[in-house]
């Protein structure tokens, strides 16, 4: 075997490790079924409330819950997967903005974090909107 060639399978045999190594843990941060595991239907609930802050370039969102003195701030990530609507367009995590009400629902992976999989800001007048609580709009 040429010398480049052995370099270029180099190369290729270390991509294909990190791939490899990488990939159960990335497939995790969206509630993946682990190897060997049978794939439960995810619980999905709604957080409700108003955008803080959102950094997309991190797949987050804090949200503030409730009002006065019941009022806290949840951070959740984002599923890289996820459905981000606002004013009823389908949008990016970016668009959605600091002060918008908004509607999230969410799952928890196998670490038990929360894992936005649907993201709805702004005005939501679809029918999914008022569905986010029941469940049927946080379907996969």
């Amino acid at each position: 075997m040429g010398h480049k060639m052995l370099v270029k399978a180099v190369v290729l045999s270390a991509a294909a490790l990190f791939v490899w190594l990488t990939g159960p843990v990335l497939a995790d941060h969206c509630h993946k079924a682990k190897e060997g595991e049978a794939a439960a239907k995810p619980k999905h609930e709604c957080v409700k409330g108003v955008v803080k802050s959102v950094d997309a370039k991190e797949s987050k969102v804090v949200v503030t819950t409730g009002e006065g003195d019941a009022a806290k701030d949840v951070t959740l990530s984002v599923c890289p997967k996820a459905k981000i609507v606002v004013n009823d367009e389908e949008k990016t995590l970016a668009d959605v903005k600091a002060g918008e009400q908004v509607c999230l629902c969410v799952t928890k992976n196998a670490k038990g974090e929360q894992i936005a999989r649907r993201v709805m800001a702004g005005k939501c007048e679809k029918a999914e909107a008022d569905q986010c609580g029941k469940g049927k709009a946080c379907s996969d």
